[in-house]
């Protein structure tokens, strides 16, 4: 994400999600599609330490995770990611996010399916040392691709322990859920597009709001917020919608909160409001 006003020209907006597992999309029909079990969303932009540490502490407050018998960690091979979890998730198992396995194996080797394949085949079987002999031997029969087949050989000798523990101790090997889906519907289809640049409070408003919103808790937090700052009640006074009623499309409509600019602009309130709307 890039930065504006501010003294380092980029940060990183991280996202967590927590469940309790999976359940099955659909209650009637045959379908085997699944989703998240309970899930929860949470966002920072923290320092990966402090991200883990505010994560584990939800996760025990609302899913009392040091209850559960089994607590994996996925990650996309991120040290801040596998570090977190040993520090503050002692009892948990990491497994390596199989989109972002499978993404580095198709970018290193576009030009070889078939070894795509085999690797993808010895790395389900948990044959860590004949995935690595057998990239180090097309390392020396391609050596224009050799940087990109040192990268792959890296990122799995450092993520091994990711791809094949859960197979050692025979606990079911699922994916852990789409979470760079849930990544670009929270954060970078809003944050990532040309030209955009954020202070770090805006971006931090702006993705707490998403965050509360993916999470169902806006219509909660609203009421309930406004009346702790002193919003709710001046509001309902002051604060008014138009609507274009002379459209029949229903998504042409024309909304402006006329209380940001009139007479009570000034208002603590008021700039509590703006603050909350500012995408800046």
């Amino acid at each position: 994400m890039n930065l504006q006003h501010e003294e380092k020209k980029r940060a990183e907006l991280k996202l967590g999600i927590i469940s309790k597992g999976k359940e099955r999309r659909y209650k009637e029909g045959k379908g085997e599609a699944k989703k998240l079990q309970d899930k929860f969303t949470y966002t920072g932009i923290v320092q990966g330490d402090e991200f883990m540490s505010n994560l584990s502490i939800l996760g025990e407050k609302r899913f009392q995770l040091n209850q559960a018998e089994l607590v994996l960690i996925g990650g996309d091979g991120a040290s801040w990611i596998k570090g977190g979890a040993k520090n503050y998730l002692p009892n948990s198992i990491y497994q390596l996010c199989k989109f972002h396995l499978e993404r580095k194996l198709k970018q290193t080797l576009p030009y070889h399916k078939e070894m795509q394949k085999e690797i993808r085949n010895l790395l389900k079987e948990g044959k860590i040392d004949k995935t690595l002999k057998e990239l180090g031997q097309e390392r020396s029969l391609k050596p224009e691709h050799k940087k990109d087949i040192e990268g792959l050989m890296h990122y799995i000798y450092y993520n091994q322990e990711g791809v094949d523990r859960l197979r050692k101790q025979g606990v079911p090997v699922e994916d852990l859920g789409a979470v760079e889906g849930n990544i670009d519907k929270t954060l970078a289809n809003r944050f990532k597009k040309r030209g955009m640049r954020w202070t770090r409070q805006g971006a931090l408003t702006l993705a707490k709001i998403g965050e509360k919103i993916v999470n169902n808790e806006w219509d909660s937090w609203w009421p309930i917020e406004a009346d702790l700052i002193g919003l709710k009640s001046e509001l309902e006074k002051v604060v008014s919608l138009d609507f274009n009623k002379g459209s029949n499309d229903k998504y042409d409509h024309t909304y402006f909160l006329p209380v940001l600019s009139g007479p009570h602009q000034d208002r603590p309130w008021v700039k509590s409001l703006k603050r909350l709307v500012s995408t800046n």
